[in-house]
């Protein structure tokens, strides 16, 4: 009663308070997130590592084993699962659910940066979190009819055109690869010649590993200092020129047992699509992203690539699935259905109260009921 009576008396209060919902309401809609799906966040890191052609068995105990190790006793850890295979081995920590993951990351980070005896030539370990909703779409590149251009050769096209273009999208945090290999620097020696020298490959590979700059201190020369640095990495083109040997008195270089180049690694799997070979490219959301604008720039972005640079070089990039349909056809719904349900209410209103003026005035209420949840979700 008391909150009527004061409508009653103050109308200017309440119909700027009104107006004030219906106002922070609509800009709410425009800011609030949509997705198909809810965000259900288990909460969990992963740890994932590469090693080069490392064997599952050494995976395990060289790299998965020390990190278990310094992993133990993490607050709020509920379960930690492990795998292990060639080349790679992944960690993932699942907490309880009301951890705090920010203090969580910090003491995963702390506790990695304590496993010491790792191996030097290992790639990460690369922490990461997020949930279960993260990608936004799947794209494959395929060649286009009457292209007979391997789709491996796209590998730098993707790397130099279509990961800069979908990574400036808004609302994109990065861009997934796979179906790729990676560039390394191979060396095919001849056994016969190093046999022939006596040179051993242990000894060809530890000599090549050990390649390194060094700082060698300081000298001083009159009121002058000079630093001191050994210049022993050498650049892709120079690498030939590597001593790996002496012999009779006189150097060996690299060029004269093996050849040196630069190339894509053999791949190890087949991306396909309907019947095609393919290079697969996830897209992933920023978290509290809005999934439909960033699915609708993506389009524009592929629209754009699809008419440019990849038609030149005879290849299209396709959507795996839309989600963007799916997403409108959910809003189309729930707009619909909404409709309907403020329609039948105003509907079984008037058929109680009769009154033009009553039923209105009840009926209003509704959208603005509406738009203070909007507000509140926002």
């Amino acid at each position: 009663m008391f909150l009527t009576r004061y409508a009653i008396s103050r109308p200017a209060v309440i119909a700027v308070a009104v107006a004030l919902t219906a106002l922070f309401g609509l800009l709410s809609i425009k800011t609030l997130p949509i997705q198909l799906f809810p965000d259900i966040t288990r909460p969990s890191l992963s740890l994932t590592v590469h090693w080069r052609a490392a064997a599952a068995e050494e995976m395990e105990s060289e790299v998965a084993e020390p990190l278990e190790q310094v992993l133990q006793g993490i607050s709020g850890t509920k379960t930690v699962y492990t795998e292990a295979g060639n080349g790679r081995a992944e960690i993932d920590l699942e907490f309880e659910i009301g951890t705090d993951m920010e203090k969580a990351m910090l003491e995963v980070i702390s506790r990695v940066n304590q496993a010491t005896n790792l191996p030097s030539d290992i790639d990460g370990p690369f922490i990461h979190s997020g949930s279960n909703n993260d990608q936004l779409t799947s794209l494959f590149l395929q060649q286009l009819p009457g292209n007979d251009t391997p789709i491996q050769a796209y590998q730098d096209l993707v790397e130099a055109q279509i990961e800069p273009a979908l990574t400036s999208v808004d609302g994109v945090s990065r861009i997934e690869v796979r179906g790729e290999s990676d560039r390394q620097v191979e060396i095919r020696f001849d056994p016969y010649r190093l046999a022939e020298l006596g040179i051993t490959i242990p000894e060809l590979v530890g000599r090549i590993s050990a390649g390194r700059d060094a700082s060698a201190g300081r000298l001083d020369i009159g009121r002058k200092e000079y630093k001191l640095r050994y210049a022993g990495r050498y650049e892709l083109d120079e690498f030939g020129d590597m001593v790996v040997a002496w012999r009779g008195g006189l150097p060996v270089y690299l060029r004269d047992l093996a050849e040196v180049e630069v190339q894509r690694a053999v791949p190890r799997t087949l991306r396909v699509q309907n019947g095609n070979p393919a290079i697969n490219i996830s897209v992933m959301k920023e978290s509290g992203a809005n999934a439909l604008e960033s699915l609708l720039s993506v389009k524009e972005a592929i629209e754009q690539l699809n008419s440019n640079v990849l038609a030149r070089n005879g290849v299209h990039l396709e959507m795996s699935y839309d989600a963007s349909v799916f997403i409108m056809r959910a809003l189309n719904m729930v707009t619909g259905n909404l409709l309907f349900g403020v329609l039948l209410a105003v509907a079984v209103l008037w058929c109680f109260i009769r009154k033009a003026r009553a039923t209105l005035i009840i009926a209003m209420s509704i959208p603005i009921s509406i738009l203070l949840t909007i507000c509140v979700l926002n």
